[in-house]
Order: C-alpha cells, then structure tokens, then sequence
C-alpha cells in the first residue's frame, strides 16, 4: 500500500493504511444517534442534522432505498424494511409475498409483517439466506421451516 495515494486514505508510518469516511458521504449520519451513549458532544457531528426520515436520505447522491433503510435502522432506531436480495428471495421463496423487486417487497411486507420485526428482519433473514437458504440449492435438509415452506421457485435443494 506504500505509495499508493487514495482519497480518504492516510498510511501511518508502518505503511499501514487508515481509512476515514469521506465528509460529504452518508456514514457519518449514523453517528449522531451513538453521540448521547457515549457522551459526545452534539457539536462533534456538525454535517449530521439532514434528519432521520426517508426522504431526506434519498435526496443524498448513491443513497438507495437499501442504505437509507439501513441508515434509519441502524442509526436513528426508525422503524423501516431493509430489504436486500437475502430478505427479497427469501420472503417470496416461502411464499410470503410475490413481487419482482426488492422494492416491490419491502412495500409488501410493510403490510403483513408486524412494525417490532421490521428492524431485526433484515439481521436475521440475511444470515439465514448466507448459511441455509441460499440463492441456488439451500440447505432445505437443515432449514427449520422445511415442513412449511412451498419452496417457490426452488429448482434444486440439498
């Protein structure tokens, strides 16, 4: 890495590259919400007062409904579906729902799943989809939910 200069990269004098997130991107809005429990001045985010709502993080260049979904789960603990290609298969394999984007299911699942699961949703169905259900041949042998699932569009499982 010696030599190499990126932007937002700094190398310590090991070589050892550091990254800092760059100012105008979106990370640094999730950290107001960290400021009150662990006794940061409110003044230490001085970018951070675009708001905590949907719309807001949306207008942000390269923010999609995915980031800002996330943003606002993460960082402001705001009720909202993040749903990446994990939750979207997963939710219309098992029958859940039936739409063609990831876009289309996270308005559909707003409708049928209960407001206390939208924030964990996307933590538990992501893992779920990495180690069972996977995108080609899940492990239905494992799945818990075997005996329930109509395993829509499942053309080969182990």
């Amino acid at each position: 890495m010696k030599g190499i200069n990126i932007p937002g990269q700094a190398l310590d004098s090991g070589g050892v590259a550091s990254f800092s997130a760059p100012r105008d991107g979106v990370s640094h809005l999730a950290f107001p919400a960290l400021a009150p429990e662990r006794n940061l001045p409110a003044d230490s985010f001085p970018l951070a007062p675009l708001g905590n709502d949907q719309a807001t993080l949306l207008s942000l260049p390269g923010v999609g409904i995915k980031t800002a979904n996330l943003t606002l789960n993460l960082g402001f603990q705001v009720d909202a579906i993040c749903v990446d290609c994990h939750v979207h298969q997963i939710a219309n394999r098992m029958g859940w729902v039936e739409t063609k984007t990831p876009e289309q299911s996270e308005k559909a699942l707003q409708e049928i799943m209960p407001r206390r699961f939208w924030i964990p949703l996307n933590e538990l169905l992501v893992r779920y989809g990495q180690l069972i259900c996977t995108p080609v041949s899940p492990f239905c042998s494992k799945c818990p939910q075997a005996g329930h699932c109509p395993k829509i569009g499942v053309q080969r499982s182990r």
